[in-house]
């Protein structure tokens, strides 16, 4: 990669060209070697490109509401629109390995 670019032209610089590797079905060193880039840059970029969209992202409630009393529950609406409705009687383990498993960061 030539010139001074900033930040973001270099993520997508380097996500546009870890892609097309993903597609043209050659090893790294070949793929970098075909488009003249060097594989010492090549491979932390891709590393790094991938475990960023692998971590599981923070997804923090967007609203919280009560119920009624005799309902009494909670509901836990998230940002992607997941309803959690949770009854009183409800195990709190349960609802963390729930959280965890959707991936919610406390």
């Amino acid at each position: 990669m030539k010139g001074s670019r900033t930040a973001e032209e270099k993520i997508k610089y380097w996500k546009t060209e870890v892609e097309a590797y993903g597609k043209s079905g050659l090893n790294q060193r070949e793929y970098c070697r075909q488009k003249g880039i060097s594989y010492w840059s090549f491979n932390p970029w891709k590393r790094k490109l991938e475990n960023k969209s692998n971590k599981p992202q923070e997804i923090p409630p967007s609203l919280i509401s009560s119920q009624s009393p005799q309902n009494k529950q909670i509901e836990l609406i998230l940002e992607d629109g997941i309803k959690i409705s949770i009854p009183d009687s409800f195990s709190e383990e349960t609802l963390r390995n729930i959280l965890n498993i959707l991936g919610v960061k406390r």
